[in-house]
């Protein structure tokens, strides 16, 4: 709430002395979004009881020469305390183990379903032209094209497929803004998200049905009616 700094001092609870204010910072996230960024002081000298580090920013491409030549430098001028450093930005990620654990539960269970589920709607495909072949024939005696066969045998699927992407976005979109509500700092639920989604859906579903129409459709009439 101040309009300036100058002449403001800040001191903690347990401390008698004050100290003044030097510069005020952007807001800084140093912890997990599922807290709100907290009132923070930063300060450093002989008074300062509190752990300190010394950061450095390096070349990624350099790591290993860096960090050979900061411990070499540190134990020349510090040989009596051990040398220990760690990576800011991997301490940071630390924070979100269980969401990228929890991640990788569900992309893993999210793959298989998706296996599973082709694996199904191929076999069904295979079944349905194995019992419509006799109508797939007549259509293509009486002039039918192949493109036309394709799109008789793949609008059904793609019907009830579109059903169940409707009926699941509601369901998906309560989960995720359940899940969401945990952090303080959250992004909004895009409907290109959903859109998205339901495009691979319907994209994995049409190539799995396009394949086994097109042998389908293909078929040389003749044999098959022969056949039945």
């Amino acid at each position: 709430g101040w309009k300036s700094i100058d002449g403001k001092y800040l001191k903690f609870q347990h401390e008698g002395q004050s100290f003044p204010v030097l510069g005020v910072m952007k807001d800084i996230h140093p912890g997990s979004l599922r807290k709100p960024i907290a009132p923070m002081v930063y300060r450093f000298g002989a008074h300062n009881n509190f752990p300190s580090f010394i950061t450095f920013r390096i070349d990624p491409k350099k790591k290993t020469e860096s960090i050979a030549f900061l411990e070499k430098t540190w134990n020349s001028l510090f040989p009596d305390q051990p040398f220990s450093w760690f990576d800011v930005k991997d301490r940071y990620f630390e924070n979100y183990s269980e969401e990228n654990r929890f991640a990788g539960i569900v992309g893993s269970f999210t793959l298989m379903a998706i296996i599973l589920s082709a694996l199904g709607l191929f076999g069904l495909v295979s079944f349905m032209a194995d019992q419509k072949r006799k109508e797939i024939a007549i259509r293509k005696a009486n002039g039918a094209g192949t493109g036309e066969v394709m799109l008789m045998m793949t609008r059904l699927f793609m019907r009830w497929i579109t059903l169940a992407f409707l009926l699941s976005c509601p369901l998906a979109w309560v989960i995720m803004h359940r899940w969401l509500q945990d952090f303080a700092y959250r992004t909004r639920l895009s409907p290109w998200i959903f859109l998205l989604a339901g495009l691979l859906s319907l994209a994995i579903a049409w190539i799995t049905v396009s394949w086994q129409s097109w042998r389908a459709a293909i078929r040389n009439p003749a044999r098959s009616l022969r056949y039945e």
